[in-house]
């Protein structure tokens, strides 16, 4: 993420409001039971949850409204408090098996600070933490010659922590903020910042509380101190530059909006729920078309003069005719119950495509099968297995892995499952699918349609 330093501040909607305190003003205070080098090696997990959810705590006054950036020695001060409340075990298991540590970032996990390029504006920089930051000698900071040596440095020696990386380009070697000849890049890893693949959040209306990693992560702090580096920079120059303390921050308001936090709890499970549902009507069908190789129907009404094309024709208008039925019902049932706000329409596309595919998939699995019997048992296993790749992109959004997710799509309760899951985010938003947000994302509710209609043409050839 790239950042410039700019000495223009939104001070005008601030000038009116008085906080009860800033950044500035948080005071941490360890215990005395918890300075105790013993009490590393007591505490357990419920003990250092209760810390976590301590600073947590503290944070939240200041994470509403304007918020003043912590600076540098808050920060870190911050981080090696909460980090020595517990011992290496329980630190491990707060990064496993809680969202602790993508929430508190950094202040988990502060490391190695990386500058570059290598020069007097790195060393100008080092020097300046050195005078003014009382944690300098807790932090450590390594220079690189270019930026690509940093990366390099950094992807080889993962098992050492990296609080960020920061990239320098000036054209005189110096901080001048007055010609605008120095801008940097803040680099951190992307566990602990929000995620920039997902352009626009087109589900959730309301303000997004991931923008809080911003503080946690310590990108605002760095990027404070930054600004307070270039303005003591050019002070001589330009003694007007203000002063990056009066750089306050907030949110982006939003519009009212509405949600149906229903679909946060059973929402994934949509898709699972709804094409277990075609399991046993799968299996009547591949029942009888392997009934009638199993019973030699098929050579009986060949020698009659049926036509090879006629016969397999009538096969699929049948079962077409049936499957129908169930689209029409299933559409009717679940657009008046809990698929509300989408399209009705856009829903009986979306179930009849998955029941021509369910046929498709139907013939396909039954030419594998002499005994009807087993074809039945078997038909819908092979039908519900085909679900299962769904679960491999459980935590992605519909701006990533498009191409991986096409390829599974091939699949046709896959495909369907990512239908669903796009129906549940819209129908969260009491939005619902429509004609004009079909094609939202790189994965949208247009690409499944038109998977599953390419999966009935595919196992219908595949036959």
């Amino acid at each position: 993420m790239r950042s410039e330093i700019s000495g223009t501040v939104c001070l005008t909607s601030l000038q009116n409001w008085i906080p009860d305190g800033g950044a500035d003003n948080i005071v941490l205070v360890v215990p005395e039971d918890r300075r105790d080098e013993n009490y590393r090696e007591q505490t357990d997990l419920e003990t250092s949850m209760a810390s976590v959810n301590d600073v947590r705590n503290l944070f939240t006054n200041f994470l509403k409204g304007p918020i003043a950036v912590p600076t540098f020695d808050q920060y870190i001060s911050t981080a090696n408090l909460l980090t020595s409340t517990f011992s290496n075990e329980v630190y491990n298991e707060l990064l496993q098996s809680t969202s602790y540590g993508r929430k508190f970032g950094n202040l988990f996990t502060v490391g190695t600070l990386h500058l570059s390029p290598a020069g007097p504006l790195a060393d100008s920089f080092v020097d300046y933490l050195n005078k003014t930051m009382t944690t300098f000698d807790s932090v450590k900071i390594t220079i690189h010659e270019d930026e690509a040596a940093a990366l390099l440095a950094i992807t080889t020696n993962l098992d050492e922590r990296t609080l960020a990386l920061v990239d320098f380009n000036s054209h005189n070697g110096h901080a001048n903020v007055v010609t605008g000849d120095l801008d940097f890049t803040i680099r951190m890893n992307y566990t602990t910042l929000p995620r920039t693949t997902r352009v626009t959040n087109w589900i959730a209306l309301g303000l997004d509380s991931k923008y809080e990693r911003y503080f946690f992560s310590g990108f605002n702090t760095m990027q404070r101190t930054l600004a307070d580096f270039v303005f003591s920079e050019c002070a001589e120059d330009c003694p007007e530059v203000p002063s990056a303390g009066q750089v306050w921050t907030m949110p982006m308001p939003t519009n009212n909006y509405s949600q149906n936090v229903f679909y946060t709890a059973v929402g994934y499970l949509l898709g699972l729920a709804i094409s277990m549902g075609f399991l046993y009507p799968m299996s009547r069908l591949v029942k009888v078309l392997v009934e009638e190789k199993e019973t030699r129907m098929k050579e009986t009404m060949l020698i009659l003069g049926v036509k090879p094309l006629i016969h397999w024709i009538s096969w699929v208008v049948t079962a077409m005719c049936t499957f129908f039925v169930i689209s029409v019902f299933v559409t009717w049932t679940i657009s008046s119950s809990f698929l509300p706000a989408s399209n009705p329409f856009l829903i009986f596309l979306y179930i009849w495509f998955f029941c021509t595919s369910v046929v498709a998939f139907s013939f396909f699995i039954a030419s594998f099968f002499s005994r009807a019997k087993l074809a039945a048992i078997i038909g819908p296993v092979a039908l519900f297995a085909s679900l299962m790749p769904r679960w491999i992109f459980y935590g992605s959004n519909r701006y990533e892995a498009e191409e991986s997710k096409i390829y599974a799509s091939v699949l046709p309760c896959t495909a369907f499952a990512f239908g669903a899951d796009i129906l549940s985010d819209y129908e969260y938003s009491e939005r619902g699918v429509q004609w004009y947000n079909i094609t939202e994302g790189d994965y949208n509710f247009l690409t499944c349609l038109s998977m599953m209609v390419f999966d009935t043409g595919f196992y219908f050839v595949l036959r």
